[in-house]
């Protein structure tokens, strides 16, 4: 008899605990599957966008002018997150690799912004600010030192989920 009180309040005690331990286990597992839920949407965007440059040019002004298709099956926007990185030999043989931050406006020496997104010949209508499946961004860019003359300069453009388009452009003879 002198037994059964401190029995029924251990019992209680335990039954407590369980339902603690029960309940955090419970809220940890559903923290686990949002986490994994989450990582496979990046995953999907990440297979799932592919750009691709497709013409590059270097005008008299010494300003870049690229051609960046979409040609993934994902909408991609996010710019000023995107990485443009230029490397090229200047007119003293100088070796430069700069990443370029991008610019909302007209670009400043050594900054990226968008001159425009189309599809095919026609100005964007659909998600105006972001780049679509088969559409394309023209950017503009302009670094300094200027690149040498009747040189090659590579331009690497990447979107925040990884995807990569190299463009070459060759310089003119001045």
């Amino acid at each position: 008899m002198q037994f059964i009180v401190p029995t029924i309040i251990c019992i209680l005690i335990l039954v407590a605990l369980g339902t603690t331990l029960s309940a955090g286990f419970l809220q940890s597992a559903e923290y686990l599957s949002a986490a994994i839920e989450t990582g496979n949407d990046s995953e999907r965007d990440m297979l799932r966008t592919t750009i691709s440059s497709i013409n590059s040019t270097y005008t008299a002004e010494h300003l870049f002018l690229i051609d960046v298709l979409n040609n993934g099956q994902t909408k991609i926007g996010d710019f000023p997150n995107w990485d443009v990185i230029a490397e090229y030999y200047d007119d003293e043989g100088s070796f430069h690799s700069s990443w370029l931050p991008y610019a909302a406006d007209t670009p400043g020496i050594n900054e990226w912004h968008i001159s425009g997104i189309y599809y095919g010949e026609l100005p964007e209508v659909y998600d105006p600010g972001l780049l679509n499946s088969g559409e394309y961004l023209s950017l503009a860019l302009q670094v300094e030192p200027a690149p040498a003359a009747e040189s090659r300069v590579r331009l690497y453009i990447s979107t925040p989920t990884g995807s990569t388009a190299i463009a070459e452009c060759d310089t003119p003879a001045y």
